[in-house]
């Protein structure tokens, strides 16, 4: 596998105890060439949805300002760990992140409710999600912060959530 390549390895516990059962595998991505490249960063979501990557961002290696982010960019693989604190150097956070790739015209709604149902992921403190995209643009993918009620989302966030996120992106 190339060295750019993103690796995974994932598994879950499934069902009641009495007849649990195991599922493991991989999620990788190996660049297909070298318009698909890595970016890195840490980023502070707020309570009001707002795009996960954008213009300023650099890839990882940047040499020239061609090597910055365009809107028309594609994801083609993601990795995001909600790092459990609001901020670098921050207390603890109990807030959840949702984030969904519908753009802008339909951020993350919060209440989890049948009638707002936007099909969002959510992560809670300390997850990690991983996923490969096909024609997801960094502009598709918005982030915003929720309060959680027994582990799922249940109203607008009150504070900031610091995540890290992780992505190959096509670089078109």
């Amino acid at each position: 596998m190339a060295t750019d390549a993103a690796k995974s390895n994932l598994s879950a516990s499934i069902l009641f105890d009495e007849i649990k059962s195991r599922l493991s595998g991989t999620l990788d991505y190996v660049p297909a060439d070298n318009s698909e490249k890595w970016i890195y960063k840490k980023i502070t979501v707020g309570s009001t949805p707002s795009s996960l990557f954008n213009s300023n961002d650099e890839f990882l290696g940047n040499i020239n300002s061609a090597d910055s982010l365009t809107n028309d960019d594609k994801v083609l693989w993601l990795a995001m760990k909600h790092s459990g604190v609001s901020g670098i150097n921050s207390a603890k956070t109990k807030e959840g992140v949702m984030v969904n790739y519908a753009g802008s015209s339909k951020p993350p709604l919060y209440n989890g409710t049948s009638g707002n149902n936007q099909n969002n992921i959510f992560l809670i403190p300390d997850e990690l999600y991983i996923a490969k995209f096909n024609g997801v643009t960094i502009s598709d993918l918005q982030a915003g912060t929720c309060r959680l009620t027994n582990y799922k989302p249940s109203a607008v966030g009150l504070s900031n959530v610091l995540i890290h996120v992780a992505a190959l992106i096509d670089g078109v």
